[in-house]
């Protein structure tokens, strides 16, 4: 069981180290709000796992400030040029 954990956790930083370096702290960190979205999505596929009606609330949710996130980053390369 340590194995298991240590290993997804390496994987996982591996991931969000690389993700900083290419596109940048503060959009790897919205994506980061993503995952719990991506777990019920995943559990409904593979082990088929009913999706409750405040699991899709909270996926809009989530899906919708991540966008609003994304949606501000060329405005602020745009100041910087």
């Amino acid at each position: 069981m340590l194995y298991s954990g240590f290993l997804a956790a390496g994987i996982a930083n591996v991931i969000v180290s690389n993700g900083i370096k290419v596109i940048g702290p503060t959009r790897t960190a919205a994506l980061q709000f993503l995952v719990p979205a991506l777990a019920v999505v995943l559990a409904f596929l593979f082990l088929a796992e009913p999706i409750r009606p405040g699991q899709v609330i909270g996926g809009i949710v989530i899906v919708a400030g991540v966008l609003i996130t994304r949606g501000g980053a060329p405005f602020r390369s745009a100041r910087a040029r």
